[in-house]
């Protein structure tokens, strides 16, 4: 058998499964997988030195494109550098095939250079993991959901010089996967059990997580004949939707003060908010989820639809009963912005308003994503929202945004300080994206803190509140230099409309908001 038949017949499978794109951090190990890619023509091929940032822009690729796409290693540690991109896309629920290269059976268990134990690497977090050593994984395509990543580790000698001559098939565009991933959640909407729960909306709330916007008319469709308020995450794509924009609460959690719940009604991803945590606790509030795939998102005893799909018509709430409904908090709000204009939230409100029609925002988790929620705008502004909201952690923010932004003609990622320094290799692949005008926006508040406003840690001394925080001096001029993007420092509403108007394609704004202004415009908002 040719030393490269496993490598073959993972491309080849690859082909089968609608892999059109692919992201490699070449070596020596995987040459015989890389080699025969740079020669295709029908393939997009990105290449990365570093394998965690690959990883998270294969995954950002997957959630735009919404096809599945490789991510290509050597062996050894390379292989593990995948691990937080594979967790991410196992609880979002993405089609990410990973194939890392590995040495031939024989060295497992020896400790020799770059033979670790790969195949089972990464647990539960893959749909499958398959062992290559020969020709036998041209149909995963026959049994792979697209639900989950997959994880295909081939057995390679070293080297020989054919790595070139693999084998594809006569046809590169007969036995493929649909275009696009798709979704279940328009089917879930029909359910029983759905519908008795929100046939009376009294005391119900809707909280809305991230959705993919190809389930949007059929949500807000939905959404309309229920007729509750909806608290609408900004990875839901919800909150600026004109058809049920009189149903959505304007100024966050707060606002919920003034509501009666009695029951919780949650659609897509898990929310960002803080209520969604506090439900663990208020069991006399009964929760539901609608899942098109993926997770309850709580420990504590619910139902998740689907369990049983069903299809039939049911009465919408009539709108002067819709109207009667609505309360906005957003006026109180409005003022203690302005009053602090160089707060954080200020600055997000206004970056919000000034962000170009149309463009794709990508929020960074933490801090970022819930002040805007908060704060952004509710005009709309026709905007389309991604963020990782899987596993809810900060790393790889900036290479997940880049892969995203690369099927984007106006991207823009909001993200926080620490979350950028998570991620300082991210920019290396920006020069092989297509054109278009991609922005950072660093909220550089000096460290985590998010943490200053959470109680186990508000009241602790100053020494633990800076190791907790990781505070830091760091600004982001010198980054942003040694990629090669311009660099924007910000500190006020004017600077922000400037920045905007900058014609270079790519951007790191700088956003250092007035620390004094921010914990007073806190201290007021939760006042409220």
């Amino acid at each position: 058998m040719s030393q490269t038949a496993p490598a073959e017949s993972v491309l080849r499978g690859c082909v089968f499964a609608g892999v059109r794109e692919y992201v490699v951090c070449a070596g020596a190990r995987n040459a015989a997988i890389v080699l025969p890619l740079l020669k295709q023509d029908k393939f997009r091929v990105y290449h990365h030195f570093e394998e965690r940032c690959a990883g998270f822009f294969a995954m950002g690729r997957v959630k735009q494109s919404r096809q599945p796409v490789a991510v290509v290693t050597t062996s050894g540690t390379a292989a593990a550098e995948l691990l937080p991109a594979i967790i991410e896309s196992h609880y979002q629920g993405l089609p990410l095939v990973v194939i890392t290269a590995d040495r031939p059976l024989a060295y497992r268990g020896t400790g020799a250079p770059q033979a670790i134990e790969q195949v089972g690497l990464f647990g539960g977090y893959v749909e499958s993991c398959v062992d290559v050593v020969d020709g036998s994984v041209e149909r995963i395509s026959e049994t792979w959901s697209r639900t989950s990543p997959i994880h295909l580790n081939v057995c390679l000698e070293e080297p020989v010089g054919d790595e070139e001559n693999v084998r594809w098939p006569e046809s590169l565009s007969g036995e493929v996967m649909p275009a696009d991933v798709g979704s279940a959640l328009p089917q879930v909407l029909g359910n029983q059990k759905l519908q008795q729960f929100c046939e009376d909306n009294e005391g119900l709330l809707v909280m809305a997580g991230p959705l993919p916007v190809c389930d949007l008319t059929s949500v807000e469709s939905f959404l309309q004949k229920v007729g509750a308020q909806i608290l609408a995450d900004a990875a839901s794509n919800l909150r600026e939707l004109g058809g049920i924009s009189d149903l959505v609460i304007q100024g966050g959690e707060r606002a919920l003060k003034r509501r009666r719940v009695t029951k919780v009604l949650r659609i897509g991803g898990v929310p960002s908010f803080r209520f969604w945590r506090d439900l663990e606790s208020r069991t006399d509030i009964e929760v539901m989820s609608v899942l098109s795939g993926g997770f309850s998102g709580i420990a504590r005893e619910s139902v998740c639809i689907p369990d049983e799909w069903g299809e039939s018509a049911w009465r919408a709430v009539p709108e002067k009963e819709r109207r009667s409904l609505k309360a906005n908090d957003g006026g109180d709000l409005t003022g203690i912005l302005e009053k602090f204009s160089r707060s954080e939230p200020s600055l997000i409100r206004e970056l919000s308003k000034v962000i170009p029609q149309g463009a794709s925002i990508f929020l960074g988790n933490s801090l970022a994503v819930r002040e805007w929620n908060l704060a952004a705008t509710f005009e709309s502004r026709h905007f389309t929202y991604n963020a990782n909201r899987g596993a809810n952690g900060i790393d790889g923010i900036v290479s997940t945004f880049l892969g995203v932004a690369a099927g984007e003609p106006e991207a823009w990622l909001v993200c926080g300080d620490l979350t950028a320094l998570y991620d300082l290799a991210g920019p290396w692949i920006a020069d092989q994206l297509p054109s278009g005008r991609r922005r950072i926006v660093v909220l550089n508040n000096g460290g985590g803190r998010i943490f200053d406003r959470l109680p186990a840690f508000s009241s602790a001394d100053s020494e633990a509140r800076r190791v907790v925080g990781n505070d830091h001096r760091h600004e982001f001029t010198h980054w942003a230099q040694m990629w090669g993007w311009k660099h924007v420092s910000v500190t006020h509403a004017e600077g922000l409309a400037s920045a905007v108007e900058a014609s270079d394609p790519h951007i790191v704004i700088e956003v250092c908001p007035d620390p004094e202004q921010t914990d007073m415009f806190w201290k007021e908002w939760e006042a409220v």
